[in-house]
């Protein structure tokens, strides 16, 4: 079971002074038998950070694949599978339209475990990412 906490037009801060916090994942325990949990905003303006579901699919996707948030990697910049992290820095935080029965959704595209080391053979085309929006492997690969 996955709690998700879910507010509207609100974004978190860290020490009053990093901001804008859009979600995060968590837990209260350790494998195997903690409870994991995540929480995320959902901000009505188009085109702003965490627009949408952008932030919950970002978090939906690191819990996926580190719901424990300590599947270490090596990786410079990173050293926990964050697969959302190397996206969101993109023009459009790394988000992508996707429209479905008239309404447009934006969903954040995701690195796939190649760029964490694994061999790209292992993801779908060989890509990097969803969106095939990230070139590289993480630095320290």
């Amino acid at each position: 079971m996955l709690p998700i906490f879910l507010t509207y037009d609100i974004y978190l801060t860290e020490f009053n002074t990093l901001c804008c916090i859009g979600g995060y994942h968590s837990s209260i325990g350790s494998q195997p038998g903690g409870q994991t949990y995540s929480y995320a905003t959902y901000v009505d303006s188009p085109g702003a950070f965490s627009q949408d579901v952008s932030a919950l699919s970002h978090e939906l996707g690191e819990w996926m694949d580190d719901p424990f948030v300590d599947n270490n990697v090596n990786c410079n910049d990173n050293s926990i599978m964050e697969n959302g992290d190397p996206l969101e820095n993109e023009a459009n935080y790394g988000d992508y339209p996707y429209t479905v029965n008239g309404f447009t959704y934006n969903l954040q595209s995701l690195v796939f475990i190649g760029y964490f080391g694994a061999p790209r053979s292992t993801s779908v085309n060989s890509w990097l990412s969803f969106q095939n929006d990230e070139a590289n492997v993480c630095p320290g690969q």
